[in-house]
């Protein structure tokens, strides 16, 4: 029921990033080396990347609110009318630009860095019976973020493993509209805020050639709570005060590209510029083989749905709200795969289970019939994919675009309290579809890491709970409808059998 207007196009601006990623790599030296080239080189030889020095670059990438909100009438409807509890979970595309400078000590590395983004993510939420006696439309956007952030990680040849975490900044609008059918009146606002609060999260940067880098990003960012009131007239009456209030959530899944500038002193000046050319592309990891792992990460969905009352031998009847499901929670698996590699190309085929802790409830009600109370609570408990996947590999590490099938199982809880309380659970196996991209890079003998992102789209769902009540007609059920979608971001880690030359020793 959800007027979602951030769609999941998103998913198609991330993959193009990381084509044009891989296609930054073709015309570099890296793209540029003879194919098919993987002697390996004897240690001596060996070139360290140095990390050192400033850096500016952009990012492209999509993010997802999942913001805890509230919506009532306090001072205006008595008990027992509580405030209608939901998420509030604009998901869209975002990108901007960044910057910072990392100091290299062996193989630990520590930096600070700062950004700022754009972004398109907007939801909007219609509750409390959207065409009948009270209307709350209610539509948050976050218009840009920027984070200033510490990181620290671990360099491992040509890749960068790294934690971060710091400051967040963000402006948010809020924009509210209140009517009351019967007695027609009407009124609205806008609200803006500038909000400060923290971030944290984790990503993976490898090397492409020259000085050029790449990376994939995940980051959680708090934002803290924000509060809007405002007062309509209704005479002779007192004024309605309407109120929505929300906890901001964001999860943001990037991938950016940097220019590394090599000031750090002339042994890493002609390192820096040595690395590329002679251990890079002349020496690329080759991926060729069977391989095992194990994963974990981090899902949320963002499902529009409806809830409302609807004959069941009639059409849906218009008393219903619109809002937004979005289970998220820690996911966690093992996979397995098998990929062949041509000179920098590599193509593979890999499946995964994972186990999934996601789950949002919601508290709605419907003004249709006076004290009739709505909870839904859904959860995801499991999900899999069987995904194919491209790729291009530069160095120790291999980026990458994948899609496939994917399946998940889903559960609706729905109770409705009308007079009587009528509960029932709806277990669900969907089957849908699966896209995303990574970064995997080599670590000590054939051990590789890889930062993954992963979109499933299963398709549009419908339940319906009977309600046995003395104050409504027989056949009449709460509905709930929506599309089932989720989005997942995690780290790994795989065990190669039979490594070619490259991976166990570079």
């Amino acid at each position: 029921m959800i007027d979602n207007t951030a769609k999941h196009s998103g998913i198609g601006y991330l993959t193009r990033s990381l084509a044009l990623v891989a296609t930054l790599g073709l015309t570099s030296p890296i793209g540029q080396a003879k194919a098919g080239s993987f002697e390996t080189p004897a240690p001596a030889a060996r070139i360290a990347y140095d990390w050192s020095g400033f850096h500016l670059g952009a990012s492209f990438g999509y993010g997802i609110g999942r913001n805890a909100t509230g919506v009532g009438f306090p001072g205006f409807f008595a008990d027992p009318q509580p405030e209608e509890t939901f998420n509030q979970s604009g998901a869209g595309v975002l990108g901007g630009f960044e910057g910072g400078y990392d100091w290299q000590f062996g193989s630990a590395l520590f930096g600070v860095q700062g950004d700022w983004q754009w972004s398109a993510q907007a939801h909007t939420a219609c509750i409390f019976v959207c065409d009948d006696e009270v209307t709350v439309k209610t539509t948050q956007r976050l218009r840009s973020i920027g984070t200033l952030r510490g990181r620290a990680g671990v360099v491992s040849g040509g890749s960068l493993l790294y934690a971060t975490g710091g400051l967040a900044f963000a402006e948010v609008d809020t924009d509210i509209g209140f009517t009351q059918s019967l007695s027609g009146i009407a009124n609205a606002a806008n609200f803006r805020h500038s909000q400060t609060g923290w971030t944290i999260g984790a990503g993976l940067e490898t090397a492409l050639g020259g000085h050029w880098t790449t990376k994939i990003e995940y980051l959680y960012a708090d934002l803290g709570h924000i509060s809007n009131s405002f007062d309509t007239p209704n005479p002779p009456s007192v004024p309605i005060t309407t109120q929505v209030t929300s906890d901001l959530r964001e999860h943001i899944v990037r991938a950016g590209i940097n220019y590394r500038f090599d000031d750090a002193g002339p042994a890493s000046r002609d390192s820096f510029a040595a690395f590329p050319a002679k251990a890079l592309a002349s020496t690329p990891v080759d991926w060729t083989g069977f391989y095992v792992g194990g994963n974990l990460g981090y899902g949320i969905a963002s499902n529009p749905s409806e809830l409302g009352m609807v004959s069941m031998i009639a059409a849906f009847t218009p008393q219903t709200e619109k809002f937004a499901l979005a289970p998220g929670g820690v996911t966690g698996g093992v996979g397995a795969g098998y990929n062949w590699q041509a000179g920098h190309f590599v193509a593979g085929l890999e499946a995964d289970v994972q186990g999934s802790g996601q789950a949002d409830t919601v508290c709605m009600q419907s003004c249709e019939i006076p004290f009739q109370y709505d909870t839904v609570r859904q959860t995801i408990s499991w999900f899999a994919t069987v995904r194919g996947r491209i790729g291009y590999a530069t160095g120790p590490a291999l980026l990458y675009l994948t899609g496939g099938y994917a399946a998940a199982g889903l559960k609706n809880e729905i109770q409705t309290t009308l007079g009587t309380t009528s509960a029932a659970s709806f277990n669900h196996a969907l089957n849908g579809a699966a896209i995303g991209g990574g970064i995997e890079t080599a670590l000590l003998g054939n051990w590789s890491a890889k930062l993954e992102y992963l979109h499933m789209d299963f398709g549009h769902l419908s339940d319906d709970l009977a309600v046995s009540s003395p104050l409504v007609a027989p056949n009449v059920a709460t509905r709930l409808a929506g599309n089932m979608r989720d989005d997942v971001v995690r780290v790994g880690v795989n065990y190669r059998f039979g490594a070619g030359p490259g991976l166990a020793n570079y």
